[in-house]
């Protein structure tokens, strides 16, 4: 299922299907942000990464935040923000526990899986529940790198 939010950015679900036959207890729900610097989204850390987190039981959310120009502004924040938000509010819909929300991030994925645990609280983010119950930060981009920061900030290049 393809969830649009805002600009070009969208969630890719996966959400396993319950039964009266097969009552399972509500799943974990885990965001899988795929790195590439905030210049594209990597397929590579995307659907492989969510395909081992449905095998192992859980539901899954791809986002494909914002890059390129669409980055600054904090953009990719707010869009990761607006996820787990939106996966909260849904939770009873997509049989997640609202209190198992992890965040996996892979390079510039895992700078914004880090971001989102430690800026929950930013101004820009009022009113949406975004907290991740647990972030994976995965080989994150923290050191300054010139061309991603400067599509953050959004100065030219």
């Amino acid at each position: 299922m393809i969830i649009n939010l805002d600009g070009s950015a969208y969630i890719d679900a996966h959400i396993a299907k319950t039964s009266k036959e097969m009552p399972i207890p509500p799943r974990p729900a885990v965001v899988v942000l795929p790195g590439g610097g905030y210049m594209y989204c990597s397929a590579r850390e995307a659907e492989p990464v969510a395909n081992q987190f449905k095998a192992a039981g859980c539901n899954t959310f791809t986002l494909f935040y914002r890059v390129m120009e669409e980055a600054k502004d904090k953009n990719p924040l707010v869009d990761v923000a607006k996820t787990i938000h939106h996966i909260r509010e849904h939770a009873e819909e997509y049989h997640v526990d609202p209190h198992r929300i992890v965040t996996i991030g892979f390079s510039a994925g895992g700078h914004l899986s880090a971001w989102i645990a430690s800026a929950f609280d930013d101004p820009v983010l009022e009113g949406l529940d975004c907290r991740p119950d647990l972030a994976i930060a995965c080989y994150p981009l923290v050191k300054s790198h010139p061309e991603c920061f400067k599509l953050l900030m959004g100065l030219d290049r």
